[in-house]
């Protein structure tokens, strides 16, 4: 029988992760490498449990077109899905993107928090809403693919990147 320890983290539950991690190479992401030297690659992710197929996260489509909207000189696509992942909770989920050489992981983390500020300017005080994204990056240093996760509040976004040495991470 399960306890409530052995329960999966609610959409919820107030979270705070910084992450940036070494991966092994994913081939999706090396022929994006390869194919395209800029911009930024929104891609579908599979879930979790059988049988279901690759998806976007909510953000997916609204956060593209403010991007070509405010940032028309950057390059950001959408790779098709079978459906979008739509959540109740208020929070931010963004796909997993794919950035090339010439977008930095600072200049992403830029404009989602921009966006959202613009999004979330009518919200009230008092509401919490989380921000989920994930992004895959070639480390221009060492060669190697790197992934930044973060999952917390709007407002611990910008603050994240300060727990993260930014010489290492542009390296």
């Amino acid at each position: 029988m399960n306890t409530w320890e052995d329960l999966p983290m609610s959409a919820f539950e107030e979270t705070d992760e910084v992450r940036l991690e070494e991966i092994p190479t994913q081939e999706d992401f090396e022929r994006f490498q390869e194919t395209n030297s800029k911009g930024i690659l929104c891609v579908a992710e599979s879930t979790a449990g059988e049988g279901t197929g690759a998806t976007l996260a909510s953000e997916t489509y609204r956060f593209a077109k403010w991007v070509r909207k405010n940032r028309p000189a950057m390059v950001i696509d959408v790779v098709n899905g079978i459906g979008i992942r739509e959540l109740r909770s208020g929070d931010y989920w963004f796909p997993l993107v794919f950035l090339a050489s010439d977008i930095a992981l600072p200049i992403y983390l830029n404009l989602v928090a921009n966006y959202i500020y613009e999004v979330a300017r009518g919200a009230l005080a008092h509401d919490r809403q989380n921000v989920h994204l994930e992004a895959m990056y070639k480390d221009g240093e060492t060669g190697t693919t790197k992934k930044f996760v973060y999952r917390g509040p709007v407002a611990g976004l910008e603050a994240s990147m300060k727990k993260i040495d930014l010489n290492k991470l542009l390296g």
